[in-house]
């Protein structure tokens, strides 16, 4: 039997409803283009492309860097847009790509509330027939990371924060061991991290390995096509999208969502 062509399959496979929504922090703030790209490069075009991120950004609770902050990711509507397509596309597809995990641990010491957050997260996409991809923490990574240089780091990045260096440790490989026994039970596909994909910092994906990581975890969830489709926005169109965020010194009111049309078939939304 001839096999369908590349175009046909293509044209065909348009019709199909499919929402794909990338979670995170930081990672996917300064990868954004990639991302946006590498998603809509799916192997199957998604006609939806959620993108919730924010450096510092938290799963569950109001967090951010410097002057801005963000709801958390949970009650961001992210997970909202998500039912929503589903109860409108019944036979649509829903692939969701976790990431950034470890922010909550060094703003809060403790990893509790993070596996709630996440608990509930991972339970309202099941209910939607989602399929999930989670990326490892970088516990190699930071393992290696010296005593005095996560005393400085502490103070850039989370300045109030009062997480030590022997409990941010503990709390890293604590939370792998869950990430890792919630895929043992087949709730998600746990995406590996190595420790020479990081920076300095060791847990911000460096400049000559981001696009490789990034194009790699978004395809072993959602593929990627033969010949790679022009994205029809520059990055400045992306990074200039709003984000829900709120001076910290102003106001407290998020805006609405923002989004932006990726040509007549694909609408991208941030949260």
């Amino acid at each position: 039997m001839a096999q369908p062509s590349h175009t046909d399959t293509f044209i065909e496979q348009r019709k199909t409803p499919y929402l794909v929504a990338v979670f995170g922090a930081s990672n996917v703030t300064v990868s954004l283009p990639t991302v946006v790209a590498a998603v809509y490069n799916a192997a199957l075009p998604p006609s939806e492309i959620l993108v919730g991120h924010g450096p510092g950004r938290s799963y569950g609770t109001v967090a951010g860097c410097f002057l801005y902050s963000y709801p958390g990711l949970l009650k961001s509507g992210l997970l909202d847009h998500c039912r929503r397509f589903r109860a409108q596309h019944p036979e649509g597809r829903i692939d969701v790509l976790l990431t950034d995990i470890g922010n909550d641990l060094a703003l809060s010491g403790q990893n509790r509330a993070l596996h709630f957050w996440l608990e509930r997260l991972l339970s309202g996409l099941a209910e939607l027939d989602a399929r999930i991809a989670v990326t490892a923490l970088p516990v190699a990574s930071v393992r290696a990371m010296p005593r005095w240089k996560f005393n400085i780091l502490r103070h850039i990045y989370f300045p109030f924060a009062d997480t030590g260096f022997t409990q941010i440790q503990a709390l890293v490989q604590e939370t792998q061991a869950q990430l890792e026994q919630w895929a043992a039970a087949g709730r998600f596909s746990l995406l590996q991290s190595e420790r020479s994909w990081y920076t300095v910092d060791h847990f911000h994906l460096g400049l000559f390995s981001r696009k490789r990581v990034i194009r790699a975890w978004t395809a072993s969830l959602i593929g990627r096509t033969e010949t790679a489709r022009k994205l029809p926005a520059s990055g400045r169109q992306l990074r200039r999208l709003p984000l829900k965020r709120y001076w910290r010194l102003r106001t407290r009111k998020y805006p609405t969502r923002a989004q932006l049309e990726l040509g007549h078939d694909c609408v991208l939304y941030y949260y």
